[in-house]
C-alpha cells in the first residue's frame, strides 16, 4: 500500500531517530513462521528469529507473494508501549493546546499529574497547563468517552471537577483520538463543574488527535 507523503514524513523522522525500523516480513522455509526483519540485518541470506534456519532472500520468502518485496515499518518497544498506553494522547494535546496559547512564550506544561491526600490519590488528570495567564486541565481518552461504564464516566467526572476546584483551573480540555467527544460526557462534566466549583470554568474539547501516520506503522 503506498504511503501518503505526510506519513512519509514521518515514518522518515521516526526511523532516522530509532524510533521505528524499516525492513520486511519473510517467511521461514524451515518452520514456516512469519517474522519481521529489519533493514540492517538483511542479506542474501538471513537467519530465522524462531529456528534459527538459514533462508534465501528469494520471491518464495515474500510474506506478500508480490513480485518485489514490500517494505514495512516496526515501531521501537518503548513507543509502542506508550501509544498501547494512550501516552502520546497528552503529548499530542500538548501541541495543539500550544497552538491555542495568543503568548507562546507563556506555555508550559507538566502530563500525569495527581493529587493526593493522606497518601491515597484524589484526583488525577493527564495534562496541567499554564498559558496567557489561564490554568488548563486536559482529559485525554482514545475513543472520546470518559469510560466503559457510567460507574468509570461518574468517577472521571468527579475528579476532574476536584482537580478543577483546588487547582482553581479556568478550562478543563477533553481531548480525543476519535472524531467527535461523546455528548452525554461533555455534559457531564459542564454540569460538575457549574455545580461543585466557586469559580467559572470553560470545558473545550480536543478531537482527531490520532497520529494518522502511525497507523500505517
Amino acid at each position: 500500500m503506498p504511503v501518503a507523503p505526510d506519513a512519509r514524513e514521518v515514518i522518515d523522522r521516526l526511523c532516522s531517530v530509532g524510533l521505528a525500523r524499516r525492513g520486511l516480513v519473510l517467511k521461514c522455509a524451515e518452520c514456516r513462521r512469519r517474522s519481521f526483519h529489519s533493514l540492517d540485518s538483511l542479506g542474501q541470506n538471513y537467519r530465522c528469529p524462531r529456528c534459527d534456519a538459514s533462508n534465501q532472500l528469494t520471491a518464495a520468502t515474500w510474506y506478500t507473494g508480490s513480485p518485489e518485496p514490500t517494505w514495512v515499518y516496526d515501531l521501537h518497544e518503548n513507543l509502542r508501549d506508550l501509544i498501547n498506553g494512550d501516552g502520546d494522547l497528552p503529548l499530542l494535546a500538548s501541541r495543539e493546546l500550544h497552538k491555542t496559547a495568543d503568548r507562546k512564550h507563556t506555555y508550559g506544561d507538566c502530563p500525569e499529574l495527581e493529587i493526593r491526600r493522606n497518601g491515597a490519590a484524589v484526583a488525577e488528570f493527564d495534562l496541567l497547563a499554564h498559558f496567557d495567564d489561564r490554568v488548563a486541565i486536559v482529559e485525554a481518552k482514545r475513543a472520546g468517552v470518559l469510560g466503559k461504564t457510567a460507574a468509570e464516566r461518574n468517577a472521571t467526572v468527579v475528579k476532574l471537577t476536584l482537580a478543577a476546584r483546588l487547582l482553581k483551573a479556568d478550562e478543563v480540555w477533553l481531548a480525543a483520538a476519535a472524531k467527535t467527544w461523546n455528548n452525554t460526557d461533555r455534559e457531564r462534566v459542564r454540569s460538575a463543574l457549574r455545580s461543585d466549583c466557586p469559580h467559572s470554568v470553560e470545558v473545550k474539547t480536543f478531537v482527531g488527535l490520532a497520529p494518522t501516520a502511525l497507523s500505517q506503522i
